[in-house]
């Protein structure tokens, strides 16, 4: 890596000038919303008086704009132009891939605001090549040290706050992801940069067009839903399908909260209402749209349009044998009097809540566990407890429903799965799914109003 030396004495100053100025405004002097400069670039460090007296606030130069400050406080919301036109942005843009957001400026604005000196970076694998890039860029600007952690990242229920704050860091990007693990709850504060993506709008109205609205007689119900990373499109994608076809169709967003409208989790999704036709779902990937098949088994039809390829493909998932197949699970369970609770420990993945919600279940019952903290589930963990006769892990509910049967051959339950075995009361409930009476298997892991079972639980009093 060059010598940045010399960069990071300029932005020592900075940070120096910073001081002074909130120093200055938080004097105990009647508070008043005050104009300050905020240079253009970066000033050379040789020609700063270092005597702590506050800059001159009327702008002395075409190269110098104002922001606000009130409190002592740069307002947040203007980026200065020093960083906008930095040359360390501009060069780590032309390394990242076309399109994607990184929010490398506000993220640099931030940390600079904040007087963050040791950052933790987390990207999932498939971002990490442009780790390098971006971390140039933020010690460059932000004049901050970087740590970028490799451990395998699944999605934001993996932030690794605890490691970020034993490694030193004092603050925390999570990118890729949204924001699951609130910063009053993280050990760090945490920045949460999701990489939106650009969506072909005229691609995915042409597509769902000739696909579902040609030489359709009635109003076609359709709800959009999608990962994250199209959040904004699917919001521009509403719109524009109200204002070209309000006669014939309509447009549902459903929201699952506190995610984005719209947006969908491996292990969390919205209840789309059941007039909905057919739902169209903005994807790379089926990891996602399985979620909401699982949630919406009355739903008739699936579709995922690819971003990448621009094309419509009617989805398929054999989601209403899966959830028999998991009632089955949960009926072998119910013989069990000996437990193993699995508290993943993967990041955030497993909620110490829910754990001692089911640890109290289990005890009520008069039934012996074990309790196992581990990153990660393998088949010869699970061999190593011969005794154990049904297993509970709090990590990721997908590991059970997708391959439940490979890590064990006895029951490897979801936490829902896990309430419902030990027929606690909120677990045990039926209501009508697919026009008939069945089990409801919520995928509400992250979602607001979700049982006991799920991470933002809340008794009702």
């Amino acid at each position: 890596m060059a010598d940045d030396s010399g960069r990071r004495r300029g932005h020592t100053t900075l940070v120096g000038i910073s001081c002074v100025i909130i120093t200055l405004v938080a004097s105990p002097q009647r508070w008043k919303e005050r104009s300050i400069p905020i240079l253009a670039t970066p000033p050379n460090p040789s020609n700063l008086n270092t005597n702590p007296s506050p800059p001159n606030p009327k702008p002395h130069s075409a190269s110098t704009s104002t922001v606000k400050v009130h409190r002592g406080r740069v307002s947040p919301h203007v980026i200065p132009d020093w960083i906008l036109n930095h040359p360390a942005v501009r060069e780590a843009k032309k390394k990242l891939p076309y399109g994607y957001e990184f929010e490398i400026e506000k993220t640099a604005w931030t940390l600079y605001r904040k007087r963050a000196k040791s950052i933790a970076l987390q990207f999932p694998e498939g971002l990490l090549k442009c780790a390098n890039a971006i971390s140039d860029a933020l010690v460059a600007v932000a004049n901050v040290t970087t740590v970028t952690l490799a451990d395998v990242v699944y999605g934001a229920c993996c932030l690794d706050d605890h490691r970020a704050k034993a490694l030193g860091c004092d603050m925390m990007v999570h990118y890729g992801h949204s924001c699951l693990i609130p910063n009053d709850c993280a050990k760090l504060p945490t920045l949460y940069v999701f990489v939106t993506l650009p969506l072909d709008l005229n691609a995915l109205v042409d597509a769902v067009n000739t696909t579902l609205l040609l030489n359709q007689e009635k109003i076609v119900r359709i709800a959009l839903m999608g990962t994250i990373q199209f959040a904004p499109g699917i919001a521009k994608a509403r719109n524009r399908f109200l204002s070209q076809f309000k006669d014939r169709v309509t447009i549902v967003v459903p929201r699952a909260l506190p995610l984005a409208p719209g947006e969908t989790l491996g292990c969390t999704s919205p209840r789309v209402p059941k007039d909905v036709d057919v739902v169209v779902f903005i994807s790379d990937g089926v990891f996602h749209l399985e979620s909401a098949m699982l949630q919406n088994r009355h739903v008739p039809v699936f579709y995922r349009f690819d971003p990448y390829t621009k094309s419509l493909i009617c989805s398929k998932y054999p989601s209403r044998r899966i959830v028999s197949g998991r009632i089955q699970v949960i009926s072998q369970a119910k013989t069990a009097r000996v437990w193993g609770l699995i508290h993943g420990t993967l990041g955030r993945q497993g909620n110490p809540a829910i754990v001692h919600r089911i640890e109290t279940l289990i005890r009520e019952k008069g039934f012996s566990y074990v309790k196992v903290p581990v990153p990660e589930i393998t088949p010869e963990l699970l061999a190593a407890f011969p005794q154990v006769e049904a297993w509970i892990q709090v990590a990721c509910p997908r590991l059970s429903i997708d391959w439940g049967k490979e890590f064990s051959s006895k029951p490897l339950l979801t936490p829902f799965e896990a309430f419902s075995a030990l027929e606690a009361k909120e677990a045990d409930r039926s209501g009508e799914n697919d026009g008939g009476p069945e089990l409801i298997y919520p995928m509400d892991f992250y979602a607001e109003g979700g049982g006991e079972w799920s991470n933002y639980y809340r008794p009702k009093n």
